[in-house]
């Protein structure tokens, strides 16, 4: 019911604000209507929403978008429903148009060819509906609600003028006597006595030797002390009323507006154009000094009146530029800022979330990114020679900031404690599917390294039909090649890591035991399933060596340094084997030797016996 009753007085106060609204024009899409504990900016177009923004003297107050098939409405309290203090505020609402799918298409065309002139085009033919140009408007609130803006301010009358007759000679407000409506030429014929309460016309140049009062509230003796003219009344206003009639002539009125007339309004001077019913230019009162300022160079100074610069924004804290995408023309909202501190120098996505994608620090160095004009990008470099062109003074690919391997592995390592290139995952969760680094080519793909010092040595690496290479381009050889089948080749010897001091938890063995082992373990010929049938190779499987030898902690694999270790185990049990039969041997040649030393004894001995 309240509501209700409310909506009822709204419409009561629309009819009045309609006719005090003078310079309203075509493009105004909304009516404020306002009641003690209610605003509600009724629409007059048919939108797919409304955005509203209400300023106070501290800044913006809140921000909410509104959907199209409602008024928008200001309240006495804001979104989290506490009370909006006393004083003045100001709003601001932005009307996104309702389109087709059709019309959605166009735009998406006119953004992805650049040629967003041709929306003008499209605007005039019908094809797009016009831009809603944004509306502002001000109210007060006092003892916690709103000022009703109907009530009408009486002209002062600071004192009679009247003439050497008594008469009053001035016009009031509901006093037409005053003064004839619309001017026109003196009566002459008429009695003297009336000349007094006509308007003036002067059919000659008018020259002031001294200073004009020109309002209601003008004195007999007013004090102007350095003014020239003055305005003095409750409501002051300079209209340009331009009478051009020629069709190819301009013809558009101006104004010259000092506040609002309306009870709660803005203390603001505004340059009104009345033709248009818009208000291109506004400076409330209080703004700070040097709000906006030209100097004689042409420079103009934001908060400065000492620009050094074309454009010089001058702030206690963060200077920034706004660049706002409003959704009046049909794109999608999208805010940027640009702003600087002691901290850094930002973009700041101010639509989601508020991150800052570009951030500059002070005391960067010269050219820490440069665009050549060919699109070449240097980064610590003035004159790219490549699409990516990195001057520093080291390399670290993988690392996090404490030093830890990304994902385990430690890519590269840069000698000294900078890095020209660092590529790192930030994230809390592993995946070792995640992609670091993706290098394409329609064709060959590789990576050259050059040593300058003086020893001009360069290696390659990279892609070779289906194998990947290292080679090095000083002999033409290929030092590494790993087949897609897993083949592995190298132009050299193969070092594996066995220093004492990378090993652990160490265990003798008993090489009999490891020769027993290797001649139970079965070995057989084969090839690889995705190898011709020629390829042969002579091994055991995994399987089976684990199943004898437990290590390397996969059933699949077979570490060369294990079967090595094996054989070399084999070898030392053969070995022992073969001593404990020789020295078993020896034995027995020794009692064979002795057996025949005793035999032949006692031969000698019957010999003796038989003489």
């Amino acid at each position: 019911m309240k509501r209700f009753l409310a909506g009822m007085c709204l419409l009561a106060l629309a009819f009045g604000l309609q006719a005090q609204d003078k310079k309203a024009g075509t493009d105004q899409f909304l009516k404020p209507i306002i009641t003690t504990d209610l605003i509600t900016l009724q629409t007059t177009t048919e939108f797919e929403s409304y955005e509203l923004t209400v300023r106070g003297t501290e800044g913006v107050v809140y921000s909410t978008r509104v959907n199209g098939m409602q008024n928008p409405f200001i309240e006495t309290y804001d979104l989290n429903g506490d009370y909006l203090a006393d004083g003045f505020y100001a709003y601001e609402i932005r009307a996104t148009p309702l389109l087709t799918r059709a019309q959605q298409d166009l735009l998406t065309r006119a953004r992805e060819s650049g040629d967003i002139a041709r929306l003008k085009t499209l605007q005039a033919s019908g094809q797009l509906p016009a831009r809603a140009v944004p509306q502002t408007g001000y109210f007060r609130i006092v003892n916690g609600f709103f000022v009703l803006p109907q009530e009408e301010e009486r002209a002062v009358r600071i004192a009679a003028k009247t003439d050497d007759t008594g008469r009053d000679n001035g016009a009031r407000p509901g006093n037409p006597s005053g003064g004839q409506e619309g001017g026109g030429s003196v009566d002459t014929g008429s009695d003297d006595s009336d000349l007094n309460n006509r308007d003036q016309v002067i059919l000659d140049d008018l020259i002031v030797d001294g200073s004009a009062c020109i309002g209601f509230d003008c004195v007999n003796g007013e004090s102007f002390g350095f003014d020239t003219i003055r305005l003095k009344e409750n409501n002051l206003r300079i209209k340009f009323d331009d009478t051009s009639i020629g069709s190819s002539f301009p013809a558009n009125d101006w104004q010259l507006t000092a506040n609002d007339s309306a009870n709660g309004g803005a203390n603001k001077f505004s340059i009104d154009d009345i033709s248009g019913g818009r208000t291109p230019f506004t400076v409330e009162a209080n703004a700070p000094s040097h709000s906006l300022y030209v100097d004689d160079g042409g420079r103009l100074g934001l908060g400065t009146s000492i620009p050094v610069v074309d454009i010089h924004v001058k702030s206690g804290n963060t200077p920034t530029l706004r660049l706002e995408q409003d959704g009046t023309s049909g794109f999608a909202p999208q805010v940027w800022d640009v702003a600087g501190n002691e901290t850094n120098w930002f973009v700041r996505d101010a639509s989601n979330g508020s991150t800052l994608p570009i951030r500059l620090r002070p005391g960067a160095p010269s050219s820490s990114v440069f665009i050549d004009t060919d699109g070449d990008v240097g980064m610590g470099s003035a004159s790219p020679d490549a699409q990516l062109h990195v001057v520093g003074d080291g390399i670290l690919v993988g690392e996090t900031d404490s030093g830890a391997p990304l994902n385990g592995v430690k890519y590269l390592t840069a000698i000294g404690e900078n890095a020209s290139i660092w590529i790192e995952r930030d994230s809390a969760t592993t995946d070792n599917t995640f992609r670091i680094m993706d290098l394409r080519n329609n064709g060959r793909v590789f990576v050259r390294m050059v040593d300058g010092s003086g020893a001009n040595k360069i290696w390659n690496w990279g892609t070779e039909s289906s194998d990947f290479f290292i080679n090095d381009s000083g002999d033409g050889d290929t030092e590494f090649q790993l087949e897609d089948n897993g083949n592995l080749t190298i132009h050299g010897s193969l070092t594996q890591n066995s220093d004492v001091n990378m090993k652990e938890n160490f265990q003798a063995i008993i090489p009999t035991e490891v020769l027993s082992r290797v001649l139970d373990l079965p070995l057989s010929t084969w090839n690889y399933i995705d190898t011709e049938d020629h390829v042969r190779h002579l091994g055991p499987m995994a399987q089976d060596f684990y199943a004898a030898f437990g290590l390397n902690g996969t059933e699949t694999g077979i570490a060369t340094l294990d079967t090595s270790g094996v054989a070399l185990g084999a070898i030392q049990g053969l070995h022992q084997i073969i001593q404990e039969k020789d020295a078993k041997i020896n034995s027995l040649e020794s009692q064979v030797k002795a057996l025949l030393a005793d035999q032949e004894a006692r031969i000698k001995a019957l010999e003796a016996l038989l003489k």
